[in-house]
């Protein structure tokens, strides 16, 4: 199996990456500001019910932006 360093792994992606939130109102407390306002108004509202990451990808991607993940 291989191991990798830190910066070994790229992520290629053409937009911002979609995370999915219960509410809109959850993404802003996390910090998550990725998204337009205007689409996205209703704060109660899913926040990319079905193109964002969930689960697994959703706690990496997380890891990777708070710095934690250091191998991407």
């Amino acid at each position: 199996m291989p191991s990798f360093e830190a910066g070994d792994i790229k992520i290629l992606y053409r937009e911002n990456i979609r995370v999915f939130y219960n509410k809109v109102q959850y993404a802003q407390q996390d910090g998550y500001k990725e998204f337009k306002q205007s689409v996205f108004s209703n704060k109660n509202g899913y926040l990319y019910s079905f193109t964002g990451l969930r689960g697994d990808a959703k706690t990496l991607y997380k890891s990777i932006k708070e710095g934690r993940e250091k191998r991407v």
